[in-house]
């Protein structure tokens, strides 16, 4: 992961806590409208994935129905749950955070997606430089 960071011109924070048992972690960088982006991916053995972005700056992201909430005093973020994936995104420091959850099976397949809101905020609140 720090080898990655290191090739970007921005110093994102990483997390020290991800809240599923990973078995591959892959990153790449790329460039949209002139801006450095990083995603890290981190995969579980049922194939569940947990991607976090980093992108210098405003990141356009569509929300379907939105929630405000603080990750803590000074972070506000806004987190959201829809039927294919939890959402949630802060900025700090000038770089913007990103965090995708997706489940490998669908909820309406009775499976509960394993990771709550709360871990999401955890996974947040984790972040160091």
């Amino acid at each position: 992961m720090s080898s990655a960071v290191e090739q970007l011109e921005f110093e994102p924070e990483l997390p020290e806590y991800i809240p599923i048992p990973t078995i591959s972690v892959v990153s790449d960088i790329y460039q949209d409208e002139g801006k450095d982006l990083m995603d890290l991916s981190f995969y579980t053995s049922d194939n569940d994935l947990l991607t976090i972005q980093f992108s210098q700056g405003e990141m356009d992201t569509p929300w379907i129905d939105p929630e405000e909430l603080f990750i803590s005093e000074e972070v506000e973020g806004v987190y959201e749950d829809n039927r294919f994936s939890k959402k949630l995104t802060w900025e700090k420091d000038g770089v913007t955070y990103l965090m995708t959850y997706r489940a490998s099976v669908a909820p309406e397949e009775g499976n509960e997606q394993s990771v709550t809101r709360q871990q999401l905020v955890e996974v947040a609140r984790s972040f160091h430089s």
